[in-house]
């Protein structure tokens, strides 16, 4: 992943870029004089520059293909792990007891403690080595009508179902992550190219301190974010049970603000600077879940979160 050129929120860059562009706009005879380039049309492809790094899509935007293809998936892994179970119904009545145990073994139960946590790689080799054992195990399974004519058929299209979808959802996550990358590289040329107009500024007011503030990236941004302690802070529960989950990973997108919950479900992440982040919610077992919020100035701000189980869990 690329690393951010700018030590602030993403929303913030925007909001810094376009105040020093208007600054620049307001003050383009000196621009111009010191630098040719610097014309209107310029600064307007500037702020258009601006607008389209803004418009791409944002983290929520970016995994919603992914965690949608995720949700199916599940289903489709749920539907491979019924099947196996059916199979060791039929494996119990087509088999002595002594020899339960390795029938089990052949037929995949290896994978299965993996794959009920939902391992994909897991799951599909589950219905591999199941759809293996039927067409070779087909005569015994089926005698006195146990197992259905019809059920290495189901196996075989349910796995299928399943590959299929794994396969999307890899590519989705691919492409957010594709997506990710040019979303910093066009933010870091908006930054790159306000900072290097802001070092022209600097010599051209080098002797006037006043507007010199309105093209320096520290001051701009003490403006845009306030001062005072922000942030957020909560406790994350269960949709079940309501009560606290300890361990789950708070991130803050396009920030690398990050906190994990306590034993008692409760995290804060501060100092923050003010405005709207994206906030990705994670713990294992539990469904990953996408939120907005925003952070005013110099106010810690109380956001509560239930999570909903996976739709698999161990």
């Amino acid at each position: 992943m690329k690393n951010q050129n700018y030590k602030c929120a993403q929303s913030e860059l925007y909001t810094i870029a376009r105040l020093g562009w208007s600054a620049c706009k307001d003050n383009i005879a000196a621009f111009t004089s010191f630098k040719p380039k610097y014309t209107l049309a310029f600064v307007a492809d500037k702020n258009e520059q601006i607008n389209a790094a803004q418009h791409m899509p944002s983290e929520q935007q970016r995994n919603a293909v992914a965690e949608t293809l995720r949700v199916y998936l599940a289903e489709a892994g749920r539907v491979c792990l019924d099947n196996f179970q059916a199979l060791k119904q039929y494996i119990v009545e087509a088999y002595p007891e002594a020899v339960l145990k390795a029938q089990y073994e052949e037929a995949g139960q290896l994978y299965y403690t993996a794959a009920i946590k939902n391992n994909w790689d897991s799951i599909d080799s589950l219905s591999e080595h199941a759809i293996t054992y039927v067409v070779k195990n087909t005569t015994q399974l089926s005698a006195n009508d146990n197992m259905p004519p019809t059920f290495q058929a189901k196996l075989e299209t349910d796995r299928t179902a399943f590959t299929t979808l794994h396969q999307d959802f890899l590519k989705a996550e691919e492409d957010a992550t594709t997506m990710a990358e040019q979303k910093i590289i066009a933010n870091n040329q908006v930054y790159n190219d306000l900072m290097l107009m802001f070092s022209d500024a600097h010599r051209i007011f080098k002797n006037q301190e006043a507007l010199l503030k309105k093209f320096t990236f520290s001051d701009v941004h003490y403006l845009v974010s306030g001062a005072g302690t922000a942030g957020i802070r909560g406790t994350v529960t269960s949709a079940v049970n309501n009560k606290p989950i300890p361990s789950v990973t708070i991130t803050i997108d396009d920030n690398g603000g990050t906190a994990i919950t306590d034993d008692a479900g409760k995290y804060e992440i501060s100092p923050m600077a003010s405005g709207s982040y994206a906030l990705i919610v994670s713990a294992p077992g539990y469904e990953t879940l996408y939120l907005a919020h925003e952070v005013l100035t110099g106010t810690l701000s109380t956001r509560n979160i239930t999570l909903n189980p996976s739709a698999v869990t161990v």
